[in-house]
């Protein structure tokens, strides 16, 4: 788009307008992946919900609630745990 750009200073607000807007479409298509790796953003899995579901079950033992202490201790070779939300740790 920029090659040859000084031709377009010669343009018509239309045909700018037309880049503009090509410009736009074309800037829409960066993909989140470049993005994240560019500004060096780590995937929403691997920081924030790991590293808060870490916390939080390090914090568990901890609450004074009787009923969270009844509760069966977390088992992962289980086959009906792997979708509790433990389960996200060990991915």
């Amino acid at each position: 788009m920029l090659y040859t750009s000084s031709i377009w200073a010669g343009a018509t607000v239309t045909h700018l307008k037309r880049l503009h807007t090509f410009q736009n479409i074309q800037l829409r298509r960066v993909r989140n992946e470049v993005l994240r790796k560019d500004l060096n953003v780590p995937p929403l899995l691997d920081y924030f919900i790991k590293k808060e579901s870490e916390n939080f079950f390090n914090w568990l033992p901890q609450i004074s609630n009787e009923s969270i202490k009844e509760m069966p201790a977390y088992d992962n070779s289980i086959p009906s745990s792997s979708k509790r939300p433990r389960a996200v740790l060990n991915h």
